[in-house]
């Protein structure tokens, strides 16, 4: 992983995929909208955990399903901060997963 410094900021973040979330046509009177009902299935959905510093994206993390507390700290402790070299900060985002009891030790381990 290149760094232009020890001060690095390491953004992460975790996303979801659903292939067939909307249908992509419709039929209905010209100028007007098609609406349309969905079934209220749950499908499965494709999910990624990523790091990035600078332009360099690293420690993915592709699973199915959504993100919970415990594979987000897994992903934290097994796969990012082996990776993360002194001065370097993780920024993320306000989601749930991240704030939990367990996540807070986590933070604050040294490099």
């Amino acid at each position: 992983m290149k760094r232009s410094g020890s001060r690095s900021i390491v953004y992460l973040d975790e996303s979801g995929f659903n292939s067939v979330v909307y249908r992509p046509h419709g039929w209905g009177a010209k100028g007007q909208r098609v609406y349309g009902d969905c079934s209220g299935k749950r499908l499965s959905r494709t999910s990624v955990l990523l790091a990035q510093c600078g332009l360099t994206r690293f420690s993915p993390l592709l699973f199915s399903g959504t993100c919970t507390t415990a594979l987000f700290n897994r992903w934290l402790e097994q796969s990012l901060i082996p990776l993360l070299r002194p001065g370097q900060t993780v920024v993320m985002d306000n989601a749930g997963i991240h704030k939990s009891q367990e996540t807070e030790p986590l933070g604050s381990v040294s490099v």
